[in-house]
């Protein structure tokens, strides 16, 4: 009698828990749910994204640097501004322009929006490759930035024939002087020994 009043019992107590255990049920598949969204790239939920479609930009001294946004999940005008940050081996204002340039995407691009130029300067001077970064901010709330810093590199196409000016300090007579990119090589001749600045 005792074992059919336990098991009667419990079956009372298991069936008026059980709204209790749906819910708690509810809760779990909810929280692995909500989990899943937070972590879930921008793009798939479909949140509007905009940054730079790429992390380096170049081109040759006194070029034009052409600078490409890539949107995602378009839903409306987006505005903002990409600016340059002298943070490099470039000089603001002696290897490029500054700038603050406008954005404004009225509608979705299909594609790179690559409307945003950056002039760059030349000069006279061997300075090898040099660098500044620009960034891409938004006020817009309801848009998310996926890659809002790249890099600038200015390819400095100035070099300085050193040997045919005469200004390098290979041996006068015992050796050769062969120019390169930036600088210049010494090289004894053929039956003498040394660095090519000193040669016996």
């Amino acid at each position: 009698m005792g074992s059919f009043y336990f098991i009667g019992s419990y079956r009372h107590y298991r069936h008026s828990l059980s709204p209790l255990l749906d819910f708690k049920a509810e809760m779990s598949v909810l929280n692995v749910l909500v989990s899943i969204l937070v972590f879930l790239p921008p793009e798939i939920i479909g949140t509007p994204t905009v940054g730079f479609d790429r992390n380096f930009f170049y081109d040759l001294e006194g070029g034009t640097v052409e600078i490409c946004l890539e949107v995602k999940n378009f839903a409306g005008p987006i505005t903002g501004k990409i600016t340059t940050i002298d943070d490099g081996t470039a000089t603001e204002g002696m290897d490029y322009i500054p700038v603050q340039l406008p954005v404004y995407i009225a509608s979705d691009p299909l594609g790179p929006d690559c409307n945003y130029h950056i002039q760059l300067q030349s000069d006279d001077n061997y300075e090898g490759f040099e660098t500044f970064s620009i960034t891409f901010t938004t006020s817009d709330a309801n848009v998310q930035i996926k890659r809002g810093v790249a890099q600038v590199s200015i390819i400095d196409d100035d070099d300085v024939d050193e040997c045919a000016l005469g200004a390098d300090n290979c041996h006068d007579t015992l050796a050769e002087c062969t120019n390169t990119d930036g600088s210049f090589e010494c090289k004894c001749k053929e039956g003498y020994s040394g660095d090519g600045v000193t040669c016996q």
